[in-house]
């Protein structure tokens, strides 16, 4: 829990400053990930994972200007 903690700190600290440098090993980032991924994995494929994706993904190419929109 502890670990989680300073994980959680941690990230907020790197996202609030794109410059930071990260002080997790590479080995505590692979144990993070192995433990998120599965959540991950089944937010993605349940059907409110899937709603808020397709509206994140609306957003994004509504956000593109008009003249650089690739055909879909």
């Amino acid at each position: 829990m502890v670990f989680l903690k300073y994980l959680q700190r941690e990230f907020a600290r790197i996202m609030s400053n794109r410059r930071a440098e990260c002080t997790l090993t590479k080995e505590q980032l692979k144990e993070f990930a192995r433990c998120i991924l599965p959540d991950i994995v089944a937010y993605c494929e349940s059907e409110k994972g899937k709603r808020e994706f397709k509206e994140w993904k609306e957003k994004q190419q509504s956000d593109v200007p008009h003249d650089t929109k690739m055909a879909s």
